[in-house]
């Protein structure tokens, strides 16, 4: 895992936290290690990274790609609406 949290003190000054691969949700927890999703919403792209999210009791807000979002950008935008 990259070393986010010497960049990133605060995690929870953000409203919402994209990942893309599982190893993004494994450097979250290795990083903030009593990190508490709170009012954050989490963006996942592709099943297995929704898969480490869900098992890391994570709560995903919005999802691609799916039919009617085939890109994160597209889900975020649905999401926001």
């Amino acid at each position: 895992s990259s070393d986010v949290a010497s960049q990133i003190k605060d995690i929870n000054a953000y409203d919402a936290l994209v990942f893309f691969s599982p190893s993004g949700i494994k450097s979250l927890f290795d990083n903030y290690k009593d990190f508490k999703q709170g009012s954050i919403s989490i963006g996942i792209f592709g099943h297995s990274t929704k898969q480490a999210a869900e098992e890391a009791g994570l709560m995903v807000n919005f999802f691609a790609p799916t039919k009617e979002s085939p890109s994160m950008a597209k889900a975020l935008d649905d999401f926001l609406q």
